[in-house]
């Protein structure tokens, strides 16, 4: 199933386009930047949500995933073995994380060469099994800016409630 409106984290011309608008957004100086929720692998419909097909399959991060594993996968055969096989689903899940810590490493790198004193932040989109995402995600962003990060639970549901931060628990339920 392909996600029209979600980018892969592989793609060079992404990446370039991130790299150049973080840029641009970095001279504002901003005190911090929030990574929105939407950087994640699940739940961009019409794609699998929460599943064991979630990630990218393009003949991008599919020839990615062939040299990191030595392996010679086509999408078909590739998706066949995540659904069955718990050993290349794990694979295929850390490399799919990788991705997105990819995406998060070139925002981050923008702001720290333009902005250091920015601090990096992700809003989260807590599911079952997203701890390693999400922790992935912060100890790239960590590691680019060396500074401490933010991390609070987005996912929607209306209002980010930073005029009452105690009400963040309703978007946790």
């Amino acid at each position: 199933t392909e996600t029209r409106f979600c980018n892969c984290p592989r793609q060079k011309a992404f990446l370039q386009y991130l790299r150049d608008v973080s840029t641009i957004y970095a001279k504002i100086g901003f005190s911090s930047v929030w990574i929105d929720d939407d950087l994640r692998l699940e739940h961009h419909k019409p794609a699998h949500s929460y599943g064991r097909l979630s990630g990218c399959f393009c003949d991008t991060c599919i020839a990615a995933f062939n040299v990191e594993t030595g392996g010679s996968w086509e999408r078909d055969t590739l998706a066949n073995a995540v659904e069955k096989d718990d050993a290349i689903c794990a694979k295929w899940r850390d490399f799919s994380i990788d991705g997105l810590a990819l995406t998060a490493k070139v925002i981050a790198e923008a702001f720290a060469s333009v902005s250091p004193d920015t601090m990096m932040a992700l809003q989260h989109s807590y599911g079952p099994g997203s701890e390693d995402q999400i922790s992935k995600i912060l100890k790239t962003l960590h590691a680019e800016t060396g500074r401490p990060v933010g991390c609070r639970p987005g996912a929607g549901g209306g209002s980010y409630y930073d005029d009452d931060p105690n009400s963040v628990v309703l978007k946790s339920i």
